[in-house]
């Protein structure tokens, strides 16, 4: 028997390394040339902080890698032996945390009213669902072909994505009603037969909302979004807000995704924004689209903004 157990436990730990080594492979590859492209502007870690650093994440299992504490270190500026090394998020900590298997269903964005207040979100048109059509109230569409049917009449523009990956907004588009059809930037016009063959399945047609003054202030042609990330207490079950990132498009972008050329910043848990953001390739912006972050006033009712993300975390 324990013989059996044991080798059952070997078995586990076979299938989890090659589980995540295509991953742990695409972190190391990422990090290796952030810190190469940037060692020469990072200032020196203490010894003993680099050994305490090992010290705490070893507990965890091997050993960590370095690289991560010094890219944090160079490029915040913040010396904390705590900060999380990436393979040690995603490999150990989300995993324990979280039951990833249930995250799928969450993350179809055909799900979200079924889930969330509708009051926070903007409002879908049309559906599609495993192949099959749904209005925006997840009835069956009849007609799914005519497409202006499930589209306010008094709509100008509209957005088209995937509701389940690829994630970094690769799968936007926003189409603008030209007398009685819909065209993107790219001149497509917009009919079922567009969608199936850009999308296949999983996707639908939402409203295009018109951001507040105060945020489409990063940058007008996106929706500029703050990240607020949470953390569920093992102990009490409180939910506890980590950490707040605003989003900010390129210009003349209709994402404010990184990984689609946007600037990501912090913010304090005041609506004060940091003094710099970081791209996909962590290259450091003091200034975006002509805003110098240091100026920018704390960001409008973000008290507001944290306690409904914190009252939607509940829910999950």
């Amino acid at each position: 028997m324990k013989l059996s157990k044991y080798i059952g436990r070997q078995i586990k730990k076979v299938i989890y390394f090659f589980t995540i080594l295509p991953n742990k492979y695409s972190l190391y590859k990422g990090i290796r040339k952030i810190y190469r492209n940037n060692k020469k502007d990072f200032s020196a870690i203490s010894g003993e902080n680099l050994r305490e650093h090992a010290r705490i994440w070893s507990h965890l299992g091997s050993k960590p890698s370095l690289l991560w504490y010094k890219v944090f270190h160079g490029l915040s500026g913040i010396d904390d032996p705590h900060f999380v090394p990436e393979p040690y998020y995603f490999h150990k900590i989300e995993l324990i945390l979280n039951n990833k298997t249930l995250s799928y269903s969450y993350s179809d964005k055909n799900n979200y009213h079924k889930i969330i207040d509708n009051a926070y979100l903007p409002e879908v048109y049309f559906r599609n669902i495993e192949g099959n059509y749904y209005t925006g109230n997840y009835t069956p569409a009849d007609n799914p072909e005519e497409i202006n049917a499930f589209i306010p009449s008094d709509a100008s523009r509209i957005i088209t994505k995937a509701s389940m990956g690829p994630g970094g907004g690769r799968s936007i588009q926003m189409f603008e009603r030209t007398n009685d059809r819909w065209v993107n930037s790219a001149g497509n016009n917009l009919d079922l037969n567009y969608l199936v063959k850009t999308y296949g399945k999983n996707f639908l047609i939402q409203q295009h909302i018109k951001q507040h003054p105060s945020y489409s202030f990063f940058n007008e042609t996106s929706v500029n979004t703050l990240r607020l990330f949470t953390y569920r207490s093992v102990k009490d079950n409180k939910v506890i807000p980590l950490h707040v990132l605003l989003r900010i498009g390129g210009k003349q972008s209709v994402v404010d995704n990184l990984s689609s050329g946007g600037v990501g910043c912090g913010v304090d848990l005041t609506g004060k924004i940091k003094p710099f953001g970081l791209c996909k390739n962590s290259r450091r912006f003091e200034e975006y689209n002509g805003i110098v972050f240091r100026e920018v006033a704390p960001l409008y009712r973000f008290q507001e903004i944290i306690n409904t993300g914190l009252e939607i975390a509940k829910g999950f």
